[in-house]
């Protein structure tokens, strides 16, 4: 098909939600994996099969069944440096306008904050002042002080594993209801691009993989995701 980007709008959210269900469930019985980006724990009853029996009902043979699921809290996931681009880095945390050449200078081969800052302490100081990489660094404390675990790659990337492990179409859900709105946001921009990228090597032309976002989407992250691949379905939630 050549339908891969799908805005679900009207109605209630609730309705806006059912409907996104209904999507991933038909996704998954023509074998297109779903990667679900969650805010709100509907999506737990994807993997337990329906109690109502359809057969007394429609004179239907065959049994009610669930969808192979998997689901990552935080600690199973971050948001990697090496898919979000440094300018959306910047606004996001609202790095000091004097500082946002510097932070983006330094984006060259990073995956973590401890990445950033290593190649930010060996900037060139004939490009930037000493006091503007003390500052730069002072910054990256702060931020990783007020997002302990969001950028740390040390721990086990599960969903990353997961993600390159699976053999059959499955939907990983990925819960973001505890994150903040900027913690969301970089979440958000690093799971997509890492998703296009994971797909777009594939020789098919049809959708490999969907990605569904619960949350309403903002103009400038839909702008991002229309430059994805198209190999990279994509369903969101749009007022």
């Amino acid at each position: 098909t050549e339908l891969t980007r799908f805005a679900i709008i009207g109605g209630s959210n609730q309705l806006r939600l059912h409907l996104q269900h209904v999507f991933i469930e038909n996704a998954l019985l023509n074998q297109v994996e779903c990667v679900v980006l969650t805010v709100t724990p509907g999506l737990k009853g994807l993997a337990i099969p329906n109690s109502q029996k359809p057969n007394a009902v429609f004179q239907l043979n065959g049994e009610a069944h669930g969808f192979a699921t998997k689901f990552f809290s935080p600690n199973s996931f971050y948001a990697d440096l090496s898919f979000i681009d440094p300018e959306f880095f910047c606004r996001v945390l609202k790095i000091p306008v004097h500082l946002t050449p510097l932070f983006t200078a330094a984006f060259t081969d990073v995956h973590s904050l401890d990445d950033l800052k290593k190649n930010i302490e060996i900037t060139d100081k004939k490009k930037f002042a000493a006091t503007s990489i003390d500052q730069a660094i002072r910054v990256l404390y702060l931020i990783e002080q007020a997002y302990p675990h969001l950028f740390d790659d040390s721990q086990a990337n599960l969903f990353t594993k997961t993600l390159s492990e699976k053999t059959q179409a499955s939907a990983l859900i990925l819960d973001l209801s505890a994150l903040s709105p900027q913690a969301k946001a970089l979440v958000n921009h690093s799971i997509a691009t890492q998703l296009s990228r994971h797909v777009s090597s594939s020789k098919k032309e049809n959708p490999q993989m969907f990605l569904v976002m619960e949350e309403k989407t903002s103009p400038e992250l839909a702008a991002m995701l229309s430059k994805l691949s198209r190999k990279l379905g994509v369903v969101i939630n749009s007022e």
